[in-house]
């Protein structure tokens, strides 16, 4: 049995504003059972990719990590601190230029998190954390 591990479709550019995504993500992942929906966007020079995320929290965290030179031991070190934290996504390690990126979005609640953020911290000195959080409508 083929089965697809993508589907696609086409539209005009000038229909962009009249799509209703909800019938394009229906199918797969049962995204309505969740009370929050994360969507990560990845942009690329000739591609803009969306994924979807069913969360439960209203609030997540995004750790950065970047560095110029990471030693296989700094890699090792973060591998091992990140795995046992409850990872929704990651970029896994990438590189631009001569710095080496790192992001991953996290379960926002935890055990242990101080301590994993503690850990990293010793590790590397370039670490960012961000807060995602649930966006209002403004009026």
């Amino acid at each position: 049995m083929e089965e697809n591990l993508t589907f696609a479709s086409i539209i005009k550019i000038d229909d962009l504003n009249n799509v209703k995504f909800k019938e394009l993500i229906k199918e797969s992942l049962d995204l309505w059972s969740s009370k929050y929906l994360l969507i990560i966007k990845t942009k690329t020079i000739n591609s803009l990719k969306l994924t979807f995320y069913p969360i439960q929290n209203e609030e997540i965290f995004k750790i950065r990590i970047f560095e110029e030179n990471f030693t296989e031991k700094q890699i090792n070190d973060i591998v091992g601190i990140i795995k046992d934290l409850n990872i929704i996504h990651a970029s896994g390690l990438t590189s631009k230029g001569d710095k080496f990126f790192y992001e991953c979005y996290l379960d926002l609640y935890k055990k242990n998190f101080e301590k994993s953020l503690k850990n990293l911290k010793a590790i590397t000195k370039n670490l960012k954390i961000d807060v995602i959080g649930l966006k209002t409508e403004k009026k």
